[in-house]
């Protein structure tokens, strides 16, 4: 990174003109075509407010008020600076194969592969990093650009992508770099460069890894992280970029799952009406909602809870449900999203010990049918990124923020049905270094609880917590993967709620967006309308779908189809990929391609997640092979495995279809 602070750069100055070059002129030919609406902005500037400092041949400074951007000039200095960081890059790293999430058709696959490559190849030859199947190159600032030739030359990313937070230096670049040939050595290499431009660093970062989103995570193990300089913007874009990636490295997607939930998507809403919570826009709530999470604090806030309730309408999440009911506090509105045998064995333990009756259940569609049979009324909607959300919704939009946990979910149905005023209790998002990380009366704490899904336990809780964020009331927490990114989607939901308000009365966790505020110090008056009114007032704006309007019998045979021309293309595709493929990159491209088939959807939404988390931890073995020959021998392996796996894949959702055809009476 460049030494030195950058001073403001609209100081007054001496007016030095700047010709239009003939280097300027075909840049402009460029940026009219790649970066239009960049372009749009930079031929409105005056180029006068930083000026540019001539060198022996071209301009090699930037004059800054009294000072000069790069110390010994721009040539030298990024020499310098891209020599060093070459003899020591920084790259982002995933941890092990192992947390790539694999689904469990993939776990003997890859055993095969990895045995193969451990057999095969001497521990001497494999890379700390990958050396090949590198996604992306994340460049902080642009300035003059001398090192972007640098970085697509001497790095092996797919993705180049520059973020530069001053229009100026862009303009300014264009008088220095080639931008023309910068292109077209890229596009020659088979890489892309994206150009962000942005004064605001959350905008900054959030295009960055939005890039991410769109061109996909299979290969950021490995990725590039290079500093050109230092600025507040680019400082806070990095601060963003780092927390955000945490959860941007996370492997999405999982068959096994997706294959239950699209099965109890179908049994809910086969042949009969459905009630859904949609994300249009809803009639402004003047009552407040409590949103009840399960963490340590909610012991000690209780009372202000007990308190507050009859004035506010009490969302319970998960297993929050059991600890309200035991403290005498029946809430109005329960929401689940988990779609396992344990949530349906807790549900029917509280009816037993405590009645639901009067509890209106607000479900994700993909929760088990036995859960939604212990409710006498039921609101569903669809969460996102989901298969069963995609397939059987009938062109109605998932709610935006419906994960990672329940309370997520909880947060976005109450701000999507209209209400302006959350407060979160319970929703700690982490622990104290020395605490609890559940409340004394959560279920999992009970002497005799076994109900855990196949690889929990107490001890898996416990060894989640690997990290540290700042404290809601100050100080530090200890939080895991899945908390710190249940913080995030609490900031994304309630951002995207124009004028919402979150207080967060929790002890836990720091929850970006949402104001700290202690339990006792809350204040709500008697409400304008009765409870009653307000809750009925809700069901008027629920979405109600007649029987076979989601689900029927057609729509599951189209869906049948795509699983069944599946697998002789995945064969003719691992066939041909051995022939000509010598990475996987080369993999991806026409694998993608084959995914995003229209006539292959009622297999791809199941299953094309979990066949590039494969791609993923393939990658992430082969790609450290430092020898050629070696590295193609392996990919030819891993080919066969991943073929053999997806015959296995399309043969699941044949059954799956043609169980639900026969509930649907063919």
């Amino acid at each position: 990174m460049l030494a030195g602070p950058l001073i403001p750069f609209c100081r007054a100055m001496l007016p030095m003109p700047i010709p239009r070059t003939p280097l300027f002129e075909r840049n402009v030919q460029v940026f009219e075509q790649r970066f239009a609406d960049l372009w749009a902005l930079l031929k409105g500037l005056d180029p006068m407010a930083a000026a540019l400092v001539p060198g022996l041949e071209e301009p090699d400074n930037i004059r800054l008020g009294d000072a000069l951007f790069y110390a010994g000039g721009a040539t030298a200095d990024t020499e310098r600076q891209w020599s060093a960081y070459l003899d020591d890059p920084e790259r982002l790293r995933v941890g092990t194969a192992k947390e790539l999430n694999l689904s469990r058709v993939f776990r003997e696959p890859m055993r095969a592969y990895t045995g193969f490559v451990n057999e095969t190849v001497a521990p001497a030859r494999m890379a700390p990093l990958p050396l090949v199947d590198v996604g992306y190159g994340f460049v902080f600032g642009l300035g003059l650009g001398l090192h972007v030739d640098v970085l697509i030359e001497r790095t092996s990313c797919t993705n180049l992508v520059i973020f530069e937070p001053m229009p100026l230096f862009v303009l300014h670049s264009m008088y220095r770099i080639d931008w023309a040939a910068l292109w077209e050595k890229a596009e020659s290499a088979g890489r892309h460069l994206h150009l962000i431009c942005t004064p605001d660093p959350e905008q900054g970062a959030a295009r960055m890894l939005g890039l991410v989103g769109a061109e996909g995570r299979t290969f950021l193990e490995g990725s590039y992280i290079y500093h050109h300089y230092s600025s507040w913007q680019i400082q806070k874009a990095r601060e963003i970029f780092d927390d955000r990636m945490k959860v941007a490295q996370v492997s999405i997607g999982f068959f096994e799952d997706e294959l239950l939930m699209m099965k109890h998507t179908a049994l809910n809403f086969l042949d009969r009406e459905v009630k859904l919570i949609t994300p249009r826009p809803g009639v402004g709530q003047s009552m407040p909602v409590l949103l009840v999470g399960s963490g340590p604090s909610l012991d000690q806030d209780m009372e202000a809870l007990k308190a507050l309730a009859s004035r506010a309408v009490v969302f319970s999440c998960g297993t929050s449900l059991g600890i309200l009911l035991k403290n005498g506090i029946r809430p109005d509105f329960h929401l689940e999203t988990e779609n396992t045998t344990p949530l349906v064995k807790n549900l029917v333990k509280w009816n037993r010990e405590y009645g639901l009756d009067g509890i209106r259940f607000i479900a994700s569609s993909s929760v088990a049918p036995q859960a939604v049979a212990a409710f006498a009324e039921t609101w569903f909607f669809f969460r996102p990124n989901l298969s069963c959300s995609r397939l059987l919704n009938n062109g109605i939009e998932p709610l935006a923020a419906g994960g990672p946990l329940v309370t997520n979910a909880a947060c976005d149905v109450a701000l999507t049905l209209g209400f302006q005023e959350l407060y979160l209790f319970g929703v700690d998002c982490g622990r104290h270094p020395t605490g609890a990380h559940h409340s004394k009366d959560a279920i999992y704490l009970e002497d005799d609880y076994d109900n855990y899904i196949p690889g929990e336990s107490l001890d898996f809780i416990e060894d989640g917590f690997d990290r540290q964020v700042p404290g809601n009331f100050g100080g530090t927490m200890e939080t895991s993967l899945i908390l710190d990114m249940s913080r995030l989607s609490f900031q994304i939901a309630i951002g995207g709620h124009g004028g919402a308000r979150a207080y967060n009365c929790s002890r836990g966790a720091l929850i970006p967006g949402c104001q700290p505020r202690a339990a006792g110090s809350i204040k709500i008056p008697e409400p304008e309308k009765p409870k009653a009114a307000v809750l009925a007032s809700l069901a008027n704006r629920l979405r109600i779908c007649p029987a076979g309007q989601l689900v029927d019998a057609a729509t599951l045979n189209r869906l049948r189809k795509g699983a069944s021309a599946f697998p002789p293309l995945i064969h003719e595709l691992a066939t041909r990929m051995k022939e000509e493929a010598t990475t996987f990159t080369e993999v991806s491209r026409p694998l993608k391609a084959l995914i995003e088939r229209e006539d292959l959807v009622g297999f791809q939404e199941l299953a094309g997640k979990s066949l590039f988390n494969a791609l993923r931890a393939g990658s992430f073995v082969g790609s450290r092979i430092d020898d050629a020959a070696a590295r193609r021998a392996a990919l030819g392996v891993f080919l066969d495995q991943f073929s053999e796996a997806g015959h296995q894949m399309a043969d699941s959702c044949l059954d799956l279809y043609d169980d639900l055809l026969k509930v649907a009476g063919e």
